[in-house]
């Protein structure tokens, strides 16, 4: 068991840090153009959220926007990451067969396909959904794969011996000793779909959306919307990481013993 100041160090170090930020800020010694005081990006995030017709971005339909492309690409990606995962690390000829395509997928960051997308596909949101759902994907699937194909063998050996069909043996060994490989893959997924979101809303020729007022506000170096929206992109990152991921891992992988997660 840690201690509470243990516990509360990180928290300790962040909060010095903004106060060091408005100090500076306020004194002139932090140029504010660069770096606005973070009672001001604290004050402009509000404004934006509670009375969006005051300020030049309606922060909640911009954030509506963007976390409604972010659900519909993770899930597509993440379904097809776990399927055609799963897929290949049960069988050697799908691994094989898919072996070239994702050594080509790999290398190239998703948002580097924004332009290619918009050329297949068109500008606006289906170009960002699908930008999303690639960069879930490749996440997901490598990860799916590692988990699958690291399962010793003589799990399966054994429980083929004791009679066990090919149903429980999945549901009672396979997707279990994977789960941890897979919600590694889904955590990545994640943090890969904001940054693809943010990144594609900004050039996929959208006008709405947290990358776009990021875009935009740049045009005027509004650098105190500029970090009231990546202080969104953070909150509802760290709110899906420890309000949905976390509770996974814990009624999963943590009560089965298959792994531990330390908390900070």
């Amino acid at each position: 068991m840690r201690r509470p100041s243990e516990r509360l160090l990180p928290y300790a170090v962040f909060g010095g840090l903004l106060i060091l930020w408005q100090i500076g800020s306020t004194t002139g010694r932090l140029n504010p153009l660069l770096f606005p005081a973070p009672s001001k990006i604290a004050a402009t995030l509000a404004l934006g959220i509670i009375s969006p017709s005051k300020t030049a971005y309606a922060l909640p339909t911009h954030v509506a926007h963007s976390l409604t492309i972010l659900a519909l690409g993770f899930t597509i990606g993440g379904i097809l990451g776990i399927g055609i995962g799963i897929a290949a690390g049960l069988s050697s000829l799908v691994y094989r067969i898919l072996s070239p395509i994702l050594g080509f997928i790999a290398p190239i960051p998703a948002i580097a396909w924004t332009p290619v997308a918009m050329v297949w596909i068109g500008t606006g949101n289906p170009t960002i959904l699908a930008i999303v759902a690639l960069a879930c994907f490749s996440e997901v699937i490598f990860n799916t794969i590692t988990g699958v194909r690291s399962i010793p063998r003589l799990y399966l050996w054994q429980a083929r011996s004791l009679g066990a069909g090919r149903d429980f043996i999945f549901r009672r060994i396979l997707l279990p000793a994977a789960l941890p490989g897979i919600l590694v893959g889904i955590r990545l997924g994640l943090a890969a779909s904001w940054r693809a979101l943010v990144g594609a809303e900004m050039f996929g020729g959208v006008t709405w959306g947290l990358g776009f007022v990021l875009y935009d506000a740049k045009q005027f170096y509004a650098t105190d919307a500029m970090f009231a929206v990546l202080s969104l992109v953070v909150a509802f990152s760290l709110a899906l990481e420890q309000g949905l991921l976390r509770k996974i891992e814990h009624f999963t992988i943590e009560r089965w013993g298959l792994a531990r997660t330390l908390k900070v």
